[in-house]
């Protein structure tokens, strides 16, 4: 049997990703029924709507 692979996390990675601005947060609850690189889709409330997702881009200083 092969072991499994451990995952190290530092406990901030919640509000690192809620600090990067680009984190998709829908307003209302419901069901993803679709995603794909460059939106998801939620239907709620009677309603669809599509999110677009940002792609990864570099920071003015080259840190990322």
């Amino acid at each position: 049997s092969r072991s499994e692979k451990c995952i190290v996390g530092t406990g901030l990675e919640c509000q690192a990703a809620l600090d990067s601005g680009v984190s998709a947060i829908a307003e209302h609850e419901g069901k993803i029924i679709y995603t794909d690189t460059d939106k998801i889709v939620l239907s709620g409330n009677g309603d669809t709507i599509s999110i677009p997702l940002v792609m990864y881009q570099r920071s003015n200083k080259n840190t990322c």
